[in-house]
Order: C-alpha cells, then sequence, then structure tokens
C-alpha cells in the first residue's frame, strides 16, 4: 500500500460518521475465547465513546445547513457527507484564507522545508484541492504555449530538410528537439515552484474585503461557509443513522423536527411517485451497500457512486432515477426521450463514467396510503414498511460502436 492511500486512510477511517466496534470471534467451547468477549464487550460498555450528533439547521428554501466546523469535519471525513459552499467539495475555505492571509503557515508553503526538492509532487501533498487545481491548469497552460514554439519551430527545421537534405544532419535536429523539451520540462518545474511560493506569499496591502474577514482578536477569520446536505443525505443520517438533529429556522426560534415531520417537509406531494422518495429508495440502496453517493448535477444525472470517496479516485458511474409504474401507460408518459439519454451518455463517457438506469417500482396508491395513514400514538410514520414497497432495478446503458462491439 502507498504512503499516499496510508495517509487518507488515516484522514478519511470511516465510511459511515458512526462508531463501531468490533468485538473478537467467539468461540463456545473454548472458555479464553468466553473470557475475552467478556472483557471486550465491558471495555465497549464502559470505555466506547458515545455518539455525537451534528446539527442541521434547515433555512428558506430548503437549504440543509452544517455550520459548526467540527460537525462539518465530522460529516465529510466520515463519508463524505454534503458540500463546502466555498469550497469544490470539502470545506476549506477557512483553512485556505488563514493560509492566504499569511495567518497560519502550511507545510506545504514552506521554503524552508528540507526535503522539498526530492520529489515534484511532494510539494502538493498539503494543498488543498483548489490550489492543486490551480496548480494544474497553470502548467497546463504553459505547456500549450511551449507546445506551439515547438512546433513552428518543427515547421521551419522540415522547410530546410527539404531545401538542403544532404547538408542537414538528422540527428542534430532530433538533439535540437530534445533539447528543446528539456527546457519545457525545466521551465515547468521553475513556475509551479514560483506558483506555489505565491500562494503562501504574505499580502502587504489588504483589501477592504479581507479587513472585514480578519478576527483582531482571536487571531482568526470569520467563518463563511457552511456544508450544505442535500435532503436526501438529511434524512438518511437522520431516519437510517440517527447522528443528526434536525432544526428548522422559524423567525427568531429554531424548531427540531422529528423523523416525520423532516420527511413530510422534504416532499412536495405526499404521493408514491414523489422524485424525493424514489431518490432517497436510490440513495439508500447504494449506501447500505457500501458505495459513496454524491450529487451528480455536474454531468446532468441524479447521483455519483463512487468506490470509497472523492479523495480515493474518481466515481466509476453516473445515476439516473427513472420511476417504473405497473400501469404501462404512465410509463409512456414519463419516459425519456432517446436524445436526451444518448447526449447526457456522450457527456458520461468523456469523463470515463458509465451510466445506469436505475428504475424504482412504484406501488400501487392504495398500499402507498394505507402505510402513510396509519401511523402509530406519536403520529409517526412506519418508514422501514413504507420503503419496503420499493424495489431498484438497474440497467447498465453503454454506447453501441461497430468497430468496437461487432462480436
Amino acid at each position: 500500500m502507498s504512503k499516499r492511500r496510508r495517509n487518507l486512510n488515516q484522514l478519511y477511517p470511516n465510511p459511515l460518521p458512526i462508531n463501531v466496534y468490533q468485538f473478537p470471534v467467539l468461540f463456545p467451547h473454548n472458555l479464553i475465547s468466553w473470557i475475552s468477549y467478556a472483557y471486550s464487550y465491558y471495555r465497549f460498555v464502559t470505555a466506547s465513546p458515545k455518539l455525537t450528533k451534528s446539527d442541521v439547521l434547515i433555512v428558506e428554501g430548503n437549504i440543509h445547513q452544517v455550520k459548526d466546523e467540527q460537525d462539518q469535519k465530522r460529516l465529510w471525513c466520515n463519508g463524505f457527507f454534503g458540500k463546502g459552499i466555498l469550497s469544490r467539495s470539502e470545506p476549506t475555505w477557512h483553512e485556505r484564507t488563514l493560509v492566504r492571509l499569511g495567518l497560519k503557515e502550511n507545510a506545504a508553503y514552506n521554503s524552508n522545508n528540507k526535503n522539498r526538492n526530492k520529489s515534484k509532487n511532494r510539494d502538493k501533498k498539503n494543498l488543498a484541492s483548489e490550489d492543486i487545481t490551480k496548480l494544474r491548469r497553470n502548467e497546463r497552460n504553459l505547456y500549450k504555449k511551449q507546445r506551439e514554439k515547438l512546433e513552428q519551430e518543427e515547421v521551419q527545421l522540415r522547410k530546410q530538410l527539404d531545401l538542403a537534405r544532404e547538408s542537414v544532419d538528422e540527428r542534430k535536429v532530433v538533439q535540437a528537439k530534445l533539447d528543446k523539451l528539456k527546457e519545457l520540462k525545466l521551465k515547468v518545474s521553475d513556475e509551479q515552484k514560483t506558483l506555489i511560493k505565491e500562494i503562501n506569499e504574505e499580502i502587504k496591502e489588504l483589501r477592504p474585503e479581507d479587513k472585514k474577514l480578519i478576527n483582531a482578536k482571536e487571531h482568526d477569520v470569520n467563518q463563511l461557509e457552511y456544508l450544505q446536505l442535500m435532503p436526501v443525505e438529511t434524512f438518511f443520517l437522520s431516519f437510517s443513522l440517527g447522528c443528526v438533529n434536525v432544526y428548522e429556522k422559524k423567525e427568531i426560534f429554531l424548531k427540531l423536527l422529528s423523523t416525520t415531520e423532516l420527511f413530510l417537509k422534504s416532499v412536495k406531494s405526499l404521493k408514491a411517485d414523489d422524485k424525493f422518495i424514489m431518490k432517497y429508495v436510490v440513495y439508500h440502496n447504494y449506501r447500505s451497500k457500501g458505495w459513496c453517493v454524491r450529487s451528480g448535477i455536474k454531468f446532468g444525472c441524479d447521483f455519483l457512486i463512487y468506490n470509497k470517496g472523492p479523495p480515493f479516485s474518481h466515481a466509476e458511474f453516473c445515476l439516473i432515477v427513472l420511476p417504473n409504474y405497473v400501469d404501462e401507460s404512465k410509463n409512456r408518459h414519463v419516459s425519456k426521450k432517446f436524445s436526451l439519454l444518448s447526449g447526457i451518455n456522450r457527456v458520461i463517457g468523456g469523463v470515463r463514467k458509465s451510466m445506469i438506469l436505475v428504475y424504482v417500482n412504484i406501488p400501487e396508491d392504495e398500499q402507498f396510503n394505507r402505510v402513510i395513514n396509519n401511523r402509530n400514538e406519536n403520529d409517526l410514520i412506519d418508514f422501514e414498511k413504507l420503503f419496503k414497497l420499493y424495489k431498484v432495478t438497474e440497467i447498465m446503458y453503454s454506447r453501441w460502436q461497430p468497430s468496437r462491439n461487432r462480436d
């Protein structure tokens, strides 16, 4: 296992924000096994940490916010839930702003690092994803500029070869091109180091916007970023894991929502084919199978699923959620056009992902209404019975190419 993968496993240890305690294997015929199991159970009861619940605030517009920094870190590092509104995904705006304003040092930006020159990628290991993207874009722009110059020189050299083929040695031409490529690599390396220094360079004249951010008493920056959750994520954390407290902002006070109240607030219409219910069934299905499920709006689909999470690898599949009714006339009415699916598939194929059409079997209205209306004494819905009415069917959508799929 590489060092990078070990570091990622330490930063993101758990797939879900819950405490898991592993008991030893029990052998009934072995007395020592019973003693070991009893001791582990005693440690679990007395020393295991209690589940810490994060606070989620629902504001106007059905926006689900997590404002506490510890809660943000807990939800992101243990399952990759939500998205920082001022960051690409992981909420790093506060950390990046501290470094940018010179209020905090980062090992990746420290010019006195003794091992800095051992590897060209070592400077990037502690950078935020936004800074890494800036470095890569700068490298690509520099490569494009240098490539244009090399192509022009290559055209001139070929013209010289055509005019004086006998007097010009081809080896010298090849050697000249190699020298140009070496110079290009050195320029890219120098440009990268210069950009890393610029990221950490202290700003002498602060902008008025930066002055408003700085909290002089605490030598810190006012936190403006919050973690935004999808409604299906909030409901999953509340119903399935019970690791969040959900509040609704009403004028000057906050109301703690029950799971049923959160459900009724999330659905647009209390019908069996409501989009929130279908999306949650799909979300819960893949989360329960160990996939990391994220929003797929960037690629025109409903969800992206990762094997472990965004820091480990790119998403492998894109999901499009579709209803499947018992009545075929309804299916024809809500079916997607082929041109739309083909266009989405071309976009997804361009980023080396596969598209999956996830059909959710919609129950009959009588079954759905029976579960919704049959509540317990606390006026709570039995969600286990409700979601058992739904079934999921997956179809892999791929583009047939005659040159590759002749068999």
